[in-house]
């Protein structure tokens, strides 16, 4: 599956170009007439040199190759693509000439390209000649007004191809995408747990985990206790309100509600397993206790990963108190504000 779509080039077209919406939406647009500044120079330049693909020959997301794709695969919307070509064609050939100081003439094809091969992509010689007889100014209204429009020209491809039923859809990973840090001290042997397969370490018996969990400190036991309660009681069919909210931090009990939605998060977690490891802030105030999705079988890691696919239970001890009570679960909570 992941093969067949990145080999289609509409498929290469929308991922790259929704990467590129992620810049432009942060990149104002400016009219041809607006004032020339740093800020826009570094914008419009920014655009450039993203765009430069769809418009060269030999790269997949040629836009002439695109068109023609977008033919061949939604006949209905030839036309469409015909009239987008053509407006992509009046742009290559729009009628905007530079002079250079030295008198020398070019379109503006020719001052795109100067740009791209003599300051962003190589650092070509003859077209830095040229780029030193240029007003930098008047360089830079050829540029906007060309990135202006090309683009306007590629989002009318996106909204075709949308109007298609064609998205870039989220492909579902087999194995988790990690960080792994330092020195690798043992394989890849994670092998009961297929998802996790990608980290540095290995499949643990159960010699291994009570070797683990005998050696953990006393609080560290207290907050695993709670949260294995707290879970536990989550899978029921009915809940014990009264014994969650013993559990919980008095001042979040109005997010909590009845649990349910707790319960429901908590049953939408495949396979979950939960660390035996216990995270601390450096004010010693709050505790994180770490979910794993989709865990077939316990495993053991020996070195420092970064790891997306987690939930954490997060729990605060405030001072006075003499246990450690659940504050959220899900996603990471930095840190617990004490109101005075």
């Amino acid at each position: 599956m992941t093969d067949k779509l990145t080999n289609s080039k509409l498929y290469l077209f929308l991922y790259t170009m929704k990467e590129y919406q992620r810049f432009s939406g942060e990149l104002c647009s400016h009219e041809l007439t607006a004032d020339y500044d740093a800020e826009s120079y570094v914008q419009i330049n920014t655009k450039l040199i993203l765009l430069r693909k769809y418009g060269s020959k030999g790269e997949p997301v040629f836009i002439e190759e695109i068109l023609d794709e977008m033919k061949k695969t939604y006949p209905h919307k030839s036309e469409e693509a015909s009239k987008i070509l053509d407006e992509y064609h009046e742009i290559i050939n729009m009628q905007i000439e530079q002079i250079l100081a030295d008198g020398t003439k070019l379109n503006l094809y020719q001052t795109i390209e100067d740009v791209m091969y003599g300051l962003y992509l190589h650092a070509d010689a003859n077209r830095i000649q040229r780029l030193v007889q240029t007003d930098e100014q008047l360089r830079f209204a050829c540029i906007r007004k060309y990135v202006e429009d090309f683009e306007k020209v590629l989002f009318k491809i996106i909204k075709c191809l949308r109007e298609c039923g064609m998205d870039v859809e989220e492909i579902h990973k087999e194995h988790a995408s990690i960080i792994a840090f330092g020195n690798q001290s043992e394989s890849q042997n994670v092998v009961n747990s297929p998802f996790w397969s990608n980290m540095y370490g290995h499949d643990a018996d159960d010699e291994e985990l009570k070797q683990i969990y005998g050696q953990l400190v006393l609080e560290d036991i207290e907050i695993l206790s709670r949260c294995n309660i707290f879970l536990e009681e989550l899978k029921k069919e009915v809940i014990s309100v009264g014994l969650l909210d013993k559990l919980i931090f008095p001042s979040t009990k109005k997010d909590w509600k009845d649990y349910s939605e707790a319960r429901e998060f908590f049953l939408g977690i495949k396979n979950p397993g939960i660390s035996s490891k216990v995270r601390y802030n450096e004010q010693h105030t709050m505790a994180y206790v770490r979910i794993h999705p989709q865990v077939d079988n316990p495993f053991v890691v020996s070195t420092p990963h970064i790891i997306k696919d987690i939930y954490e239970i997060a729990l605060v001890k405030d001072c006075g108190m003499s246990e450690w009570k659940i504050y959220s679960f899900g996603g990471h909570l930095d840190s617990y504000i004490i109101k005075k």
